[in-house]
């Protein structure tokens, strides 16, 4: 037998599951957010879309504060500028 909660849904998922249940049934925003389980505040950020070069530069900080757990964010820009 399966359990009688249902899979949890992803954050995107369940902004747009907001959004349907807003517009298909015309309820407020609070309601809707509480029937998904959603914090109201979640709902109004959005995710943000980062670009591949961000990216590679947000992985290649990492790897260096990895590497040098002492150095901040300071010492570990100038290393990835010398680069």
């Amino acid at each position: 037998m399966g359990s009688c909660r249902s899979k949890r849904l992803s954050l995107e998922r369940r902004r747009r599951a907001v959004v349907v249940l807003q517009g298909r049934y015309r309820v407020s925003k609070r309601l809707a957010c509480r029937v998904v389980g959603q914090h109201r505040s979640t709902q109004r950020l959005s995710s943000k879309v980062i670009d591949l070069e961000e990216a590679k530069l947000r992985h290649r900080l990492r790897e260096i504060a990895a590497d040098h757990i002492r150095w901040g964010r300071r010492i570990a820009c100038r290393q990835r500028r010398r680069e």
